[in-house]
């Protein structure tokens, strides 16, 4: 477990950074980046899920600002709530693309990250809409 953190805290492309003003993406859409999970689908698909995806992390990062927080990916259980977040989005913009099935996550593995994830914040995100269910997420992350 271990290894995985240390390999999963440091973000690689593509990911947006809010953190020094203007916002900026670091994109990369080779299939090495994207993993089994959509490195099958044609570039603009790719690259549309991906900056969709990307937007939820750019919206988890405006909601940390906001309420001062610091961003939740120091551990695999905020790293989770993260991706869960940019997962979420992205599937609300393409619910034709369904990546997840409850039974598909393997606990404590990178797959986990987003799969484990997205079934962590969904219900609450669903019942509360993404404003309030991200807010409250963040602030009772554990």
């Amino acid at each position: 477990m271990g290894e995985l953190l240390s390999s999963i805290r440091q973000p690689e492309p593509p990911y947006l950074s809010n953190r020094m003003g203007k916002p900026k993406l670091f994109l990369s859409l080779s299939a090495a980046n994207e993993g089994a999970r959509i490195s099958h689908k044609s570039p603009l698909e790719r690259m549309r899920l991906t900056l969709d995806h990307e937007l939820g992390h750019f919206y988890t990062d405006i909601v940390c600002q906001k309420l001062g927080i610091p961003y939740p990916s120091s551990t695999f259980t905020g790293r989770q709530l993260s991706e869960g977040i940019a997962d979420y989005f992205m599937t609300r913009m393409h619910p034709e693309i369904f990546l997840h099935t409850e039974r598909g996550c393997e606990y404590g593995t990178e797959h986990d990250l987003y799969c484990g994830g997205y079934w962590r914040v969904k219900p609450f995100l669903d019942e509360m809409g993404v404003e309030k269910g991200v807010e409250h997420l963040l602030t009772r992350q554990k």
